[in-house]
């Protein structure tokens, strides 16, 4: 089963099952001025999906380009400006902005 990751604010924030929502969300948060990046997580495997605003959605996918599909960024290596902290060891924390719409905890609201 995929699951769907959403980056801002300099960390991985919320995972969802469903990319349409997963997608939704994104284009919620970015309207609070945050760019924010949908990635598929798979058998191990991430892949990006889209990014908000649509003005940084090339650069967002260009990044993504450079990177190998099972990325770890537990040892240091990667892009460090890019990923936030080890998506691969992403273990569905939620919340966000207002609380996760059901997925969990959170990071607090604004």
């Amino acid at each position: 089963m995929a699951r769907y990751i959403l980056g801002y604010e300099s960390d991985w924030q919320e995972t969802y099952d469903d990319e349409a929502e997963a997608i939704e969300r994104a284009e919620e948060v970015a309207t609070y001025g945050h760019t924010v990046e949908v990635v598929r997580r798979r058998f191990g495997f991430h892949s990006f999906v889209t990014g908000f605003p649509e003005s940084e959605r090339e650069a967002l996918k260009a990044r993504w380009r450079t990177l190998p599909h099972w990325f770890d960024n537990s040892s240091g290596g990667g892009d460090p400006h890019h990923h936030y902290n080890s998506i691969a060891h992403h273990g569905g924390h939620g919340g966000g902005f207002g609380g996760g719409h059901g997925h969990g905890g959170g990071h607090g609201g604004h």
